[in-house]
């Protein structure tokens, strides 16, 4: 580790605030992108650091939360400015931002004067042995919407001009006048990344920011924790800002993020990922990708990322050396057998995929050929190796221009299948518009299935609420795992637009006043009405039959 000098205080509005955690502790490094909730991270997890750990960044926040100094900050402020020690001993946890100052200035000449977001590399070379242990995450954002959010906190500061959105972007671009210190921070790229490689360990998005914290907090064995809104947002649609060559200069200054991370100029914030050109099942509003293609040279984990996959997504592994030996016996490894085996293959998955199953294929596809012969699938990149272990197949081998998803060498399999998962299965978003529908389900049939499937069309998204399950008597014989996993079997098209609760014995709905519910009946046809649940309860149990309760996935 460097020695630290001290550089002289300026006026606080003329320098940024750091934002990095290092924890000794726990072992983990959090590298912090702008406008990603970085604040509120910094305050979520300020109570866990150890004595030594180090937390720069989020001063008025920490402040505000009354976060405690821990005997680092003094420490590092007392190196900074031993003049002060009184007013850095006296410093509590409402009056702590001088400290906070100075332990900042601390560490400028390690993590640069002009910002306060240092990049994965300087973070390396502050504490090699530290960076080579740790867990290292950092959170991302659309970069539209990010750049945004940025021009409403710099135009707001003191001493920055009043623009238009227009005139921001390319003044920011190009560092003109003050607006030079917020230069580098256009891109976030070089904050997780170095040598154009992806260099930490977990990355979340701002868009599902409270699923992938509490999945963080498991990785870092901490108790989840609920995110302070440590800045307030403002509401806001980003699109109505742009104009199209403001756009384009946004897409080029961004281009690696969003290519990596499949960004793109949208409406909804929630939907973060390219439409893929897969086979899919159509919902109304969103795609389920069900078909996906697994590449890369041999020996480059392809593999053993798809069985990390196909438990996630209950999905069917096509492996390319078991099809070949059981189903293409008759070809060849010459180009054009391998591009009628990977048409094979391509069939058979179009096959299962359209049945509402996941489906992975696995194996090198080298070619365009060959691509454009196992058609339209999600494509994961495995790019972990430089060469396989034949030399004819590195040597026919082209690199895809276009991937979903590039698999590199930084991460375990089990962190790239969650992160495939997270593109691949939409999530329930408990704060939309849902139709609420309350029964027991016993069993669930085509019935239920249709009235479920009119309410997802009507309001967007349903929460199906299941009740008087804890007790089995005859006629309640299925308990609430067994009716949700048929639920959820017999609306697995609607993927991500529902979710099964498990509620008690409800028999009567009151409110006081018009609250903004609307209570309404569905009207199905006389076919799906005269679906009698007792019926096919009693018919179960004369045949012994739970396998012949009627739910069509197409119906």
């Amino acid at each position: 580790m460097q020695a630290s000098v001290c550089l002289p205080m300026r006026r606080a509005r003329e320098w940024g605030f750091f934002a990095v955690i290092i924890s000794y502790r726990h072992s983990f490094t959090f590298l912090h992108c702008p406008k990603t909730a970085g604040s509120s991270i910094n305050v979520a997890l300020a109570p866990f650091l150890g004595p030594r750990d180090i937390l720069l960044g989020a001063q008025r926040e920490r402040e505000k939360a009354a976060i405690k100094l821990n005997l680092r900050a003094r420490w590092d402020a007392f190196r900074c400015r031993p003049d002060r020690i009184g007013s850095i001993v006296a410093a509590n946890a409402r009056r702590q931002r001088s400290v906070l100052s100075f332990q900042d200035r601390l560490y400028e000449p390690h993590f640069g004067q002009v910002t306060d977001h240092p990049f994965a590399e300087e973070v390396r070379r502050f504490d090699e042995a530290a960076w080579n242990r740790n867990l290292k995450f950092s959170f991302v954002r659309n970069p539209y919407a990010r750049m945004a959010s940025f021009y409403f906190y710099l135009t707001g500061r003191a001493g920055y001009p009043d623009m238009s959105f227009s005139q921001f972007v390319p003044r920011l671009i190009a560092g003109e006048g003050r607006l030079s210190k917020w230069q580098r921070l256009v891109s976030t790229w070089p904050i997780y990344t170095i040598n154009d490689r992806v260099a930490v360990d977990f990355i979340g998005k701002f868009e599902q920011l409270p699923k992938d914290f509490a999945e963080l907090c498991g990785l870092l064995d901490l108790p989840v924790q609920e995110l302070p809104h440590a800045k307030a947002a403002t509401q806001y649609d980003y699109r109505e800002l742009y104009d199209e060559p403001t756009r384009a200069l946004v897409e080029r200054a961004c281009e690696k993020e969003i290519d990596h991370f499949g960004y793109r100029f949208q409406t909804s914030e929630t939907a973060t990922h390219k439409t893929l050109p897969t086979l899919s099942i159509e919902t109304s509003e969103r795609k389920i990708m069900r078909k996906i293609l697994i590449m890369g040279l041999p020996g480059s984990g392809k593999t053993t990322l798809a069985k990390a996959l196909v438990p996630r997504l209950s999905a069917v592994h096509l492996n390319a050396d078991e099809i070949r030996a059981n189903i293409n016996k008759d070809l060849s490894f010459s180009v054009p057998d391998r591009v009628e085996h990977a048409r094979r293959m391509g069939w058979l998955a179009d096959k299962i995929a359209a049945s509402g199953s996941y489906v992975i294929a696995d194996f090198v596809c080298p070619t365009p050929e060959t691509r454009e012969a196992f058609g339209d699938a999600a494509v994961i990149w495995v790019d972990r190796i430089r060469e396989g272990r034949f030399a004819d197949t590195n040597k026919l081998f082209v690199a895809p221009n276009h991937s979903d998803i590039r698999v590199t060498a930084d991460g375990s399999p089990e962190y790239w299948a969650e992160q495939i998962c997270g593109m691949l299965r939409p999530v329930f978003d408990p704060k939309r518009p849902t139709a609420l529908f309350v029964g027991r389900y016993q069993p669930f049939h085509d019935g239920h299935k249709a009235l479920i499937e009119e309410g997802i069309r009507r309001v967007g998204q349903a929460c199906i609420a299941v009740r008087d399950t804890s007790q089995l008597d005859e006629k309640n014989p299925y308990g609430f795992e067994h009716v949700r996993s048929r639920i959820e079997e017999g609306l697995r098209h609607y993927l991500g637009r529902f979710t099964v609760v498990q509620i008690p014995n409800i028999t009567g709905i009151y409110y006081g006043r018009d609250v903004g519910y609307v209570v309404e009946r569905i009207d199905l046809n006389d076919e799906l009405h005269a679906i009698s649940a007792t019926k096919i309860r009693k018919s179960v149990l004369l045949n012994g039959d739970p396998k012949g309760i009627p739910v069509s996935p197409n119906a």
